[in-house]
C-alpha cells in the first residue's frame, strides 16, 4: 500500500474586510465609535449608513443620490424595498 496525503479541506482565515462589500465594512460587524464619526462628513456618513442597506440589495428611489451613487458600485444589485429582517445588531446600531 503506498503512502498518501488526502486534502478533506482548506483552513481559511476569515477577514471581514474581505466579506463586506463597500467602503466602509466595519459598520456592519463592529459598532462604531462617537469619535470615529465626529471626523466624518455628513455625506461620508450617509454614504456609510447606507452602505448598511445596500449589502442587502435595497431599492432606493430611482434616480436619488443614494440610488445613483450606488449604482455605480459592480458590487450593488437592488432586490428588496425593505431590508429590516436582514439587519444584525451592530449595524441596526450604526444606522
Amino acid at each position: 500500500m503506498e503512502d498518501s496525503a488526502y486534502e478533506i479541506g482548506t483552513k481559511t482565515r476569515l477577514v471581514f474586510e474581505n466579506i463586506y462589500y463597500g467602503n466602509y465594512p466595519k459598520s456592519s460587524y463592529r459598532k462604531l465609535e462617537p469619535n470615529e464619526l465626529k471626523k466624518m462628513s455628513k455625506s461620508e456618513l450617509a454614504i456609510m449608513r447606507n452602505e448598511i442597506y445596500v449589502r442587502y440589495g435595497y431599492i432606493f428611489i430611482k434616480n436619488g443620490k443614494m440610488d445613483q451613487y450606488f449604482r455605480k458600485q459592480d458590487w450593488y444589485h437592488a432586490e428588496h424595498k425593505n431590508v429590516d429582517r436582514f439587519l444584525n445588531e451592530i449595524e441596526i446600531y450604526n444606522i
